[in-house]
């Protein structure tokens, strides 16, 4: 099988980076058998999950 994936973002320079890691994270969870929140992402993301926006 062959995925292939393009990412189009409003800030390519800023977001691009930070959209990779996260797919990495969520990759690697996958591999790992884990689900839900991947608390190695909270750092990446602006509003962290149980924060108030």
């Amino acid at each position: 099988m062959s995925l292939d994936v393009k990412l189009t973002v409003h800030d390519p320079s800023g977001a691009a980076g930070v959209n990779s890691d996260l797919i990495r994270i969520a990759a690697s969870a996958l591999r790992n058998g884990r689900g839900g929140h991947a608390a190695e992402a909270t750092s990446l993301l602006k509003s962290p999950p149980g924060t108030s926006i």
